[in-house]
């Protein structure tokens, strides 16, 4: 599966590479055609065509950032350490699907938080013991509490490019792009925002987003 995806994401650069090339070469030929005092209306009207066809087939194969939802993510040990994903990575071209994911893994958690604190305030007030904390100092504690990191924007090089495997995904919708294992994450810089959930738009939450430029292991495609 690793090989598969090296390859495949070779085939796909040079997938795009190729596009761009005939992109260009057709947009001469049609300015060629234009400027030629020989040539009737029809041919400078096909070149044009051919032309303007080639450049959106080129578009629509280039990508330059991906997205990728997280939570739970320990910040300062990865800001310390940087990070490696062990296992296969899976990214969207769609901000919006990877915030949907961050949101309902960042709510199970928070759930479960909950669930934990209630339980324990439970088993404090059975024995007598005073509540953990007011409503007051909840907020405060709240308010110094640095926004979750939430999504990852990762800004490959032309030869760090993942794979798309839209075509055989059973969610096309999602725009997933994948790396192999052993992807190196190094981490560029970061910003805070609101963000809203799209399945409750009255939930707002501050966060965290890390831009990332991702390294591949020495030799991943040396076999290619």
């Amino acid at each position: 599966m690793t090989d598969a995806l090296h390859r495949l994401s070779a085939a796909q650069t040079n997938q795009r590479q190729a596009a761009k090339q005939k992109a260009r070469q057709l947009a001469e030929a049609a300015r060629a055609a234009k400027d030629d005092h020989d040539a009737d209306d029809t041919d400078k009207a096909k070149a044009a065509k051919k032309a303007a066809d080639a450049a959106a087939a080129s578009e629509a194969l280039q990508c330059s950032s991906f997205w990728r939802g997280i939570s739970r993510l320990d910040y300062d040990l990865y800001v310390d350490r940087g990070g490696i994903e062990l296992s296969f990575m899976s990214m969207s071209i769609n901000r919006s699907v990877a915030l949907k994911e961050a949101f309902a893994a960042y709510k199970v958690e928070h759930e479960k938080e909950e669930k934990q604190r209630a339980e324990l305030e439970a088993e404090l007030l059975e024995e007598g013991a005073p509540p953990m904390a007011d409503a007051d100092e909840a907020k405060e504690a709240q308010a110094k509490t640095d926004p979750p990191a939430l999504l990852f924007h990762i800004v490959p090089g032309e030869t760090t490019m993942p794979a798309d495997i839209s075509f055989v995904s059973l969610f096309p919708k999602q725009a997933e792009w994948v790396y192999p294992p052993g992807v190196i994450l190094e981490k560029k810089t970061e910003w805070k925002e609101f963000v809203e959930d799209a399945d409750d738009p009255e939930i707002k939450l501050e966060a965290t987003t890390v831009e990332l430029a991702p390294r591949l292991r020495l030799g991943g495609r040396k076999r290619l």
